[in-house]
C-alpha cells in the first residue's frame, strides 16, 4: 500500500513517466496480485497527463507503450474498466480491495451481470469475501445475455438489420475466398505477368483462406479469433515456399468500427493486416477515419466483388507470427482417429 500511495502523489514528488513504465513492466508477470496497482499507475499517467509531450493522448500512449511492450492493449483498457467500477462500486474503492484475490475479469463480470439491475455492488462484494467464484458471475452474465438475445429478438427492426449484417459478412468471407480480386489488384500494381492469373510455370502457387481463425493468445488462455487469415506466396518476391499471411477483420456496421479495441492486437500475428468493409460511402469514410493506416482497407460490392480501397502495408517482423504458423500446422495436420 506504500508503494501504491507513492503513486498517488508521484506528480507532486517528480515522479516522470519512465518510472511509471517501468514498474508497469514490472507488474505484468503478476496479474492477479498486483492488476489493481497496475490500475493506480495507469491512472496516474492518465489524470496527470504525464504522457505529455510524447503522446497527444492517453490513448495513443497505450498504444505505443502496449506495442513496445508486446501487451496486448485489452488487456491495460480491461484494468482501467475494472479499477474503475470497483472505485465506483465499493466502499473505499479499489485500495480497499488491494491484496484480495479477485481478477480483472471477475470484476468486469460482475458489472456487466449486475449493470441493468442495480446489484454490482452486491456481486462485488461477494465476488470478493470468495462467495461467488468467477464461474458463478459468468453464469450470471450468460444468463443476462440470453435475456438480453430474447428482447432484442422481439424488436423485428433490430433483427432484421441484424439478419442484413450477418448476410454482409457472410458474402464478404466467400468473396475473399475467391482468389480473382487478389491476383488482379498484385498482377495490376505490382507488375506480375497480368491480370489473367499468369505467373511463372516454375512456380507453385497459392492462396487459401480459413475464416474465425483460431491463434494462441500469449497473454491470457483464450485464444484469439481472425476473421479470415489469407495464406498465398504469390508476392512472396519468387520464393515459393515462403508463405505471406494477410489478416482481414470483417465490419458490416458503423458503431462496431468504431468501437472495436482488439484490431491492434491481430497486427502481431500477420504480414499484412486489412479490414473489409460492404461497399458503401459511410463505412468507407468511417474506415478510413478510425483505422491506422498501415491497414488496407477492402470493400465488396453487392455483387460480390472485391476491391482495395487502401494498400496494407507490410508489417515487419511481427512479434508473434510465429504462433500463427504453429495454429496453421495444427491446422492442416490430420486428426487421430485413436490414440
Amino acid at each position: 500500500m506504500a508503494e501504491i500511495a507513492e503513486m498517488t502523489e508521484a506528480k507532486a514528488e517528480g515522479q516522470d513517466l519512465q518510472e511509471c513504465e517501468a514498474k508497469l513492466s514490472d507488474f505484468f508477470k503478476h496479474e492477479m496480485s498486483t492488476w489493481i496497482a497496475t490500475y493506480h499507475i495507469l491512472r496516474h499517467v492518465q489524470d496527470g497527463r504525464l504522457y505529455e509531450p510524447d503522446a497527444k493522448s492517453f490513448s495513443a500512449w497505450v498504444k505505443a507503450f502496449c506495442s513496445r511492450e508486446s501487451v496486448h492493449e485489452s488487456y491495460l483498457w480491461r484494468i482501467m474498466k475494472a479499477g474503475r467500477v470497483l472505485d465506483e462500486n465499493v466502499d473505499g474503492g479499489s485500495e480497499a480491495v488491494e491484496g484480495q484475490r479477485i481478477s480483472a475479469e471477475a470484476v468486469c463480470l460482475a458489472e456487466k451481470a449486475g449493470r441493468d439491475s442495480g446489484n454490482v455492488s452486491e456481486l462485488l462484494d461477494k465476488a470478493i469475501s470468495g462467495e461467488l467464484q468467477r464461474k458463478d458471475l459468468q453464469e450470471a452474465w450468460t444468463a443476462k445475455k440470453r435475456e438480453q438475445a430474447e428482447a432484442e429478438t422481439e424488436a423485428e427492426g433490430e433483427q432484421d438489420r441484424q439478419g442484413e449484417q450477418d448476410e454482409s459478412a457472410a458474402i464478404i468471407k466467400k468473396s475473399l475466398s475467391n482468389r480473382t480480386w487478389f491476383v488482379f489488384h498484385y498482377s495490376f500494381h505490382h507488375h506480375c505477368k497480368s491480370g489473367n492469373d499468369e505467373w511463372p510455370k516454375h512456380r507453385e502457387k497459392f492462396y487459401q483462406t480459413f475464416d474465425e481463425f483460431s491463434i494462441d493468445n500469449p497473454m491470457t488462455r483464450q485464444p484469439m479469433r481472425i476473421d479470415t487469415l489469407i495464406v498465398e506466396n504469390l508476392t512472396n518476391n519468387g520464393l515459393p515456399r515462403k508463405i505471406i499471411m494477410h489478416g482481414v477483420e470483417i465490419k458490416v456496421s458503423k458503431s462496431d468500427l468504431e468501437n472495436d479495441r482488439k484490431m491492434s492486437e491481430y497486427v502481431n500475428y500477420v504480414d499484412y493486416f486489412w479490414v473489409a468493409v460492404p461497399d458503401n460511402p459511410e463505412m468507407i469514410e468511417t474506415a478510413e477515419s478510425v483505422l491506422d493506416g498501415s491497414y488496407g482497407i477492402l470493400t465488396c460490392s453487392p455483387s460480390r466483388a472485391m476491391a482495395v480501397k487502401r494498400e496494407a502495408r507490410r508489417i515487419e517482423r511481427p512479434k508473434f507470427r510465429y504462433l500463427a504458423i504453429e495454429s496453421l500446422a495444427v491446422k492442416l495436420l490430420p486428426k487421430l482417429k485413436s490414440w
